[in-house]
């Protein structure tokens, strides 16, 4: 089913994880990458899944996410600061950057840039960032693939009380996290 969602060359591996998370175990790297640096491939139903690269230290039993991979569309951004290395910059300015997605690196689609960055539940996503540039100001304006929830108390996008959520906002629309987490062998992806 996920190799057909996806896309895939290779076959994918599922394991359900006790936590709810399941982890997807990729035989080909050209497919890890491309679903990591896909944004269009982020979502299942209309719902956001969440990615992330394998990491030995992540642990499966912590339900708090502190932070979480987010995509940005990055508007009014000059052509001329195309590049991977600004890119970088810029997504530091929000977070950790982690991705950007392969139409932005191969300038497929010029409207807007688009990194995948780690933002950290303690910090506001803030609609613009303004630059300078050989002193000359830009301002940046940014759209969120989808604003995750958080709990400002706990500082973390998984511990929201159902009595806090907005009434236009279902829990069940929060169900769905999914994790991609993939090894330098394979590829992993867990879901919530």
């Amino acid at each position: 089913m996920v190799e057909k969602i996806w896309g895939v060359e290779g076959k994918i591996s599922v394991f359900p994880m006790e936590t709810g998370y399941f982890l997807f175990r990729f035989s080909c790297v050209e497919d890890k990458i491309r679903v990591l640096e896909s944004s269009d491939l982020w979502h299942y139903k209309h719902r956001p899944l969440v990615l992330r690269e394998w990491d030995w230290k992540l642990k499966f039993d912590n339900y708090e996410m502190k932070s979480i991979p987010v995509w940005v569309k990055i508007y009014n951004l000059p052509l001329f600061l195309w590049s991977s290395s600004f890119f970088s910059k810029l997504g530091s300015g929000l977070g950790i950057p982690l991705y950007v997605d392969q139409k932005t690196k191969n300038r497929e689609r010029l409207a807007y840039a688009m990194l995948c960055i780690e933002v950290n539940a303690s910090k506001p996503l803030p609609a613009s960032l303004n630059i300078s540039v050989t002193g000359v100001d830009y301002q940046l304006n940014l759209e969120y693939e989808w604003r995750p929830l958080r709990c400002a108390n706990y500082c973390t996008f998984r511990h929201i009380k159902s009595n806090l959520l907005p009434k236009y906002v279902s829990s069940k629309d929060l169900i769905l996290f999914c994790l991609v987490l993939i090894s330098l062998y394979g590829g992993y992806l867990q879901m919530k």
